[in-house]
């Protein structure tokens, strides 16, 4: 995930964590589907965007299955440190730095385990895949209102906007983050030791004056 530093530090830390989770789950389609690199689908040659019929329908159940048999909203992810990636890479990794923490981290790491759960009732479907690459058990066509790995265009967006109901709360922890902004020294500040604001403009109001009824 390249980018030029000044891009890195415009970011939000929430399109941070987007990015990372969303280029994982590029990596793991690209092992699901056996292709290394994973480059989606072919450019076209004209310069507007244009719609390959055919093969939009010939991609569109594998497409369909790898997005719906996995929760990928629950997707879990560790770093490893730098040194398992190539040595010659090492120097870079070790001197990246970042704005954001949990940016760092991702883009230092040499190696990354990632935890993607099967959606409730997917389990068999996903098992056909890893065994035989063949979505929907080896059926010719994804599933209908009705049948039972079936999953609506409005599910889809729920599980992409609120956190599944059946979850279990685990037991929480507290993590420590470095900053990058400055501590300034509090005595060299302006303070009003009485507490409270005076008249205007900005006087100090006076402990010896009875308050206004």
């Amino acid at each position: 995930m390249a980018a030029a530093p000044s891009a890195l530090a415009e970011r939000s830390p929430a399109r941070n964590a987007e990015l990372i989770r969303a280029e994982l789950r590029r990596h793991v389609i690209s092992w699901l589907l056996g292709e290394s690199p994973f480059r989606g689908r072919n450019a076209v040659g004209a310069e507007e965007p244009d719609i390959e019929v055919d093969e939009a329908i010939d991609t569109a159940a594998a497409i369909q299955f790898l997005e719906q048999s996995l929760e990928w909203s629950n997707l879990s992810y560790v770093c490893y440190p730098y040194y398992w990636a190539d040595r010659d890479r090492w120097p870079d990794l070790m001197d990246l730095e970042t704005a954001d923490p949990a940016l760092g981290d991702f883009l230092r790491a040499g190696s990354v385990r990632v935890v993607v759960p099967a959606r409730l009732g997917f389990t068999c479907a996903v098992t056909h895949w890893l065994t035989w690459r063949q979505p929907w058990l080896g059926g010719a066509l994804a599933p209908l209102p009705g049948d039972d790995l079936y999953v609506s265009v409005a599910r889809e967006i729920q599980d992409q906007l609120v956190p599944p109901a059946d979850g279990v709360p685990g037991e929480s922890w507290e993590v420590a983050l470095p900053t990058t902004l400055q501590w300034l020294d509090e005595s060299v500040l302006p303070r009003n030791e009485l507490g409270r604001l005076g008249e205007a403009p900005h006087e100090p109001a006076d402990p010896l004056l009875p308050d206004p009824a």
